[in-house]
């Protein structure tokens, strides 16, 4: 089976550096073992998103040569594949309509089925219960990796009130339309993995390969993001930025000036096993 990798980024801002770390990782992974490497823009929620951010990553990924080897994905136009998924879940007793607010779970994690209708829009939840307790997987960087779903997580959100799929349940459905097997991204999103394996399992889909890369801190101490306002690239900065990526993620540093042929000595050297585990600062 062909290796598939892809980077998924949300048009909520400009690309900045951590994003080039986790779009660079994945490209360099699948690639160096002869793979394809896919884009999809994940807009999926509008009141989050920024006019014009879609084309500026388009844009910027190109300008430094990460080319994808397919046609962009636009995860908007996935919105009713993910319905027809979540109307399969229904059907299957693994999801239910939930009318409690968030001030009603006052942050706690939600448990069991609703007894009541409230006067408002009901979300849709996955039924933890039909999920193992734990969920165990092997992250190619971070290693053996267990997450307590019923403890961490309760019955999550797959549709949300304001009749938007939720990010595990059109992450899950697109990875698998795409036939995605490696999914190499930053370990904010660890915490995600076991839902997303959770809904695989009940979808009787594939489970991909993970790896979650460490996460680029700014001199704030705080994880470089597009709500820290962290700042964007340049489009005439690609070496530059291409090669502190590549030593961010302990990879050797090529001495070649054109982003390609920067990405040609990468996919050639590239090596897993010398990115780090942890959180690291970047200054």
């Amino acid at each position: 089976m062909p290796l598939i990798g892809r980077f998924a980024p949300s048009p909520t801002g400009p690309l900045h550096f951590g994003s080039l770390v986790a779009a660079l990782g994945s490209y360099l992974h699948v690639k160096s073992q002869g793979g394809q490497w896919l884009l999809r823009i994940e807009d999926i929620d509008p009141p989050r998103e920024m006019p014009g951010a879609s084309s500026a990553i388009i844009q910027l990924l190109n300008a430094y040569d990460l080319k994808p080897d397919n046609e962009v994905q636009f995860q908007r136009h996935q919105r009713a594949r993910h319905w027809q998924v979540l109307q399969q879940l229904i059907y299957s007793d693994i999801a239910f309509a939930c009318y409690c607010s968030r001030s009603e779970l006052s942050g706690q994690p939600h448990f069991g089925r609703c007894n009541a209708k409230a006067n408002r829009a009901a979300c849709y939840r996955f039924d933890i219960s039909r999920a193992p307790e734990s969920i165990e997987f092997a992250d190619l960087i971070q290693g053996s990796t267990a997450q307590n779903l019923w403890q961490s997580f309760g019955d999550f959100v797959l549709w949300r009130a304001d009749n938007l799929p939720s990010y595990q349940l059109a992450c899950v459905v697109d990875d698998a339309d795409s036939g995605i097997t490696e999914i190499v991204r930053g370990l904010d999103l660890i915490d995600s993995t076991a839902r997303q394996i959770a809904l695989q399992q009940s979808l009787h889909l594939p489970t991909p390969r993970y790896a979650h890369l460490p996460l680029v801190i700014g001199v704030d101490g705080q994880k470089l993001s597009k709500q820290n306002l962290a700042p964007e690239l340049d489009l005439q900065a690609g070496p530059t930025q291409l090669k502190a990526a590549l030593q961010f993620l302990g990879q050797a540093v090529p001495r070649q000036r054109i982003e390609a042929e920067i990405l040609a000595q990468a996919i050639a050297d590239w090596n897993i096993d010398r990115v780090p585990r942890a959180e690291r600062t970047k200054g």
